[in-house]
């Protein structure tokens, strides 16, 4: 591949990338020595275009992935972009933190109140089992002390507000979403579950460790 074709391409990746708003994500295109950690990598090397993502000490993560068509590996690098991003975002929803800065992640959200505990909590069950989502890790109400990796739902009395929020390792809490509705808490605390799921799900597919076994993430194929 001739040197004006790399820049040729180059200046294609850049300008997808631009429309898609993904401009300040860590990438590197055709320099597969460079050490930027977290980067989301496309080179070509041995007559194939490779596509694969860093960690922090710039080591790849999972596998790399091997293409003899440049628009099959542009449209799987910017999907990667895409999972990237909607990752970060879960990763700040469920508590934990994102692997860098980004304004594509770093936003908050806030809800503003009702009640009937049993009612409630057979609501929160039933769409558990709907969704079979039976073998995450929960708590509805404090039915049980904090454990870690797991997702709960809580009423403060004291506050008159629902709080969500999920643990992380040893138990331990990055902040809760507090709602006064019951209704919004539920569908935060539902939402949360099904991050877990694509977390995990992710994180098989790349390689990496999962929070907990589960047979949601477990059964996928790598």
């Amino acid at each position: 591949m001739s040197e004006i074709n790399v820049r040729n391409l180059v200046a294609d990746l850049n300008k997808t990338i631009h429309e898609h708003g993904y401009e300040n994500l860590y990438y590197v295109l055709f320099d597969e020595d460079s050490n930027l950690p977290w980067a989301i990598h496309l080179y070509y090397k041995n007559n194939k275009f490779i596509v694969n993502s860093r960690d922090d000490r710039s080591y790849i993560i999972g596998k790399s992935w091997e293409f003899e068509n440049y628009e099959e590996a542009k449209h799987f690098f910017i999907k990667k972009m895409e999972t990237f991003v909607q990752l970060n975002r879960l990763e700040i929803q469920t508590g934990h933190p994102p692997y860098y800065p980004s304004p594509l992640w770093d936003e908050k959200q806030d809800y503003p109140k009702m009640r009937d505990e049993a009612k409630e909590r057979l609501e929160l069950l039933s769409t558990i089992q709907e969704l079979g989502y039976e073998s995450l890790r929960y708590s509805i109400f404090n039915d049980h002390r904090p454990r870690e990796w797991e997702t709960r739902i809580e009423y403060n009395p004291e506050l008159e507000v629902y709080e969500v929020y999920s643990t992380m390792d040893r138990a331990s809490t990055n902040g809760k979403d507090s709602y006064q509705n019951f209704q919004e808490a539920r569908s935060r605390f539902i939402e949360m579950l099904e991050n877990v799921v694509f977390i995990n799900r992710y994180y098989v597919d790349e390689g990496i460790g999962t929070e907990y076994s589960s047979p949601l993430w477990e059964k996928i194929d790598d």
